[in-house]
């Protein structure tokens, strides 16, 4: 990742500006809403454990300590994915979303909370994403003189 990010400053223009998004690496929460009803069932996991968002944050770190980008402005926003049915949010991960674990007994909870219920109850999960603004710096050579 570190490449890709040296990469990316080796081409961008000295005034450029990279803007990086990536889930922040906290477990996503599911549940079931209904308006402003929510019941939790459970966290999605990752086969991986979401090493990957965790990896992306250490190389902007790096990245930002070889001067190739500084830092201008960070938030967080949620991305909230929503499903009618159970079945339809398994569906998603599996298309989507190939580290997912969506674990027997968060289904089970998903699955028991709709049965006989009314329409209008969704599956929802709510992942936390990060977003970074970064200015093209110098880089190392620049601040050594090399």
């Amino acid at each position: 990742m570190v490449h890709a990010l040296e990469l990316i400053w080796q081409v961008l223009r000295p005034d450029g500006i990279l803007v990086d998004i990536h889930p922040s690496g906290e477990k996503p929460p599911i549940g079931v809403r209904r308006g402003e009803s929510l019941f939790y069932a459970g966290v999605l996991e990752e086969t991986d454990d979401f090493v990957e968002h965790f990896q992306a944050e250490e190389a902007l770190v790096e990245a930002e300590t070889r001067g190739w980008f500084r830092l201008e402005r960070r938030d967080d926003f949620h991305f909230i994915v929503y499903a009618d049915t159970p079945g339809e949010f398994q569906k998603f991960l599996d298309e989507d979303y190939s580290d997912a674990v969506l674990k027997p007994d968060v289904y089970e909870k998903l699955e028991a909370f709709v049965e006989g219920r009314e329409d209008n109850w969704q599956v929802e999960m709510d992942e936390l994403v990060r977003i970074s603004r970064y200015a093209r710096g110098g880089g190392v050579q620049a601040r050594t003189g090399k």
